[in-house]
């Protein structure tokens, strides 16, 4: 009968070796796209955390870097779509306001996030543009915008997420 001890102790210290090879390299490679430590560091803490569960699974050490990255690719972008998504309705949410501000410099600072919003916006590529101001200013679906300027889906998604990620770094100096 087999002893499950040293296997464990055997998985556990392959996971440490990724972990203390790949830590830094992977935060890194995170922090390129969401500009952000804290959140790049827990992107990749649940990377390992994911890692940690499916390792004994995991058929070929071979392709475990493979799958790190490819890991911390994927949970980056899904942190872009949502933090970015959040900040540009915070944003729009400000701009939208209507209501008379109590001191000149709410006014001030209402004004020029609305500037740098706008600034933002037009800076984008053209097509960028219209798709992004369909979607979430005239809220259309990425199907209906792919019909009406005849684009594939994913290429809407594509532009969009662009889009977004060039917004959200246009306003986060003034968040």
């Amino acid at each position: 009968m087999e002893n499950i001890q040293p296997k464990t102790s055997i998985t556990e210290k392959l996971f440490k070796s990724y972990y203390d090879g790949y830590w830094d390299r992977l935060v890194n490679f995170s922090v390129r796209f969401v500009k952000d430590r804290n959140l790049a560091e827990d992107i990749v803490q649940e990377v390992f955390q994911n890692f940690w569960q499916k390792l004994e699974d995991l058929e070929d050490r071979e392709s475990l870097e493979a799958y790190l990255y490819r890991s911390t690719r994927n949970r980056t972008i899904n942190a872009i779509k949502k933090n970015s998504q959040q900040i540009f309705e915070h944003a729009l949410a400000i701009s939208e306001e209507h209501l008379v501000r109590e001191t000149l410099s709410d006014r001030v600072v209402e004004a020029e996030l609305n500037r740098v919003l706008h600034s933002a916006i037009m800076k984008l590529p053209y097509r960028r543009r219209i798709i992004f101001k369909m979607k979430v200013f005239q809220r259309y679906s990425n199907d209906e915008i792919g019909a009406r300027l005849n684009i594939c889906i994913p290429t809407v998604k594509s532009q969009f997420t662009k889009a977004l990620a060039f917004v959200r770094s246009s306003l986060l100096p003034y968040l």
